[in-house]
């Protein structure tokens, strides 16, 4: 999209273009650096400079026209209408250009609007990516928390499991000791009853 401040500028120099000729001349030879504006005195350049305007070259007067009439008095006459052909001519050049800068500002208008689209779709795009990411790291978090505590009630687990194996080696060991008693005082009991 062109900026209003220089859309303006280009409408200015355009119109300025319609009504001065030398302006008209130097839009047509495309040796414009900077736009144009008008300030009473005359045409000049964005930096307030006056604008570089070549002479206008002037257009021979018909022959026929010539032939027909009086040189004295034709002379105004052809002036005049040279000068007017000349204008018209001009008018009509300059509003075929300022339609051609028109239609490109319509293409460059469409481009930019399309570019802007698909800058806009991997905007988005690329905040739904980071959202993405974001949801996992936090995931992982959650995970490795879990993984932590997991391996933190594994080792509870393992001494656990390590306590109650002595206990139960204890356990067996006095219970095959108070076997051993109970049958000693079954064979006594026995051998006393003999």
């Amino acid at each position: 999209m062109i900026a209003p401040a220089a859309a303006e500028r280009l409408a200015e120099t355009l119109d300025i273009a319609l009504v001065d000729p030398s302006a008209a001349q130097l839009l047509r030879g495309g040796r414009l650096n900077s736009a144009l504006r008008h300030v009473g005195f005359g045409v000049v350049d964005e930096t307030g400079e006056p604008a570089a305007v070549p002479a206008i070259p002037t257009a021979p007067a018909p022959r026929a026209a010539a032939a027909k009439a009086p040189a004295r008095k034709a002379a105004p006459a052809r002036k005049a209408t040279a000068g007017t052909a000349r204008k018209a001519t001009q008018m009509e050049l300059l509003q075929r250009q300022r339609k051609e800068l028109e239609a490109r500002l319509r293409e460059v208008e469409a481009d930019y609007k399309e570019a802007e689209n698909i800058r806009a779709a991997a905007e988005s795009e690329l905040d739904a990516n980071e959202h993405h990411i974001a949801d996992m790291q936090t995931a992982i978090e959650h995970l490795t928390d879990e993984l932590e505590q997991a391996r933190r009630e594994l080792r509870t687990a393992q001494a656990r499991t390590r306590k109650l194996e002595r206990a139960l080696t204890r356990a067996a060991r006095d219970a095959a000791a108070a076997k051993r008693r109970r049958d000693a005082q079954h064979q006594r009991l026995e051998a006393f009853n003999e």
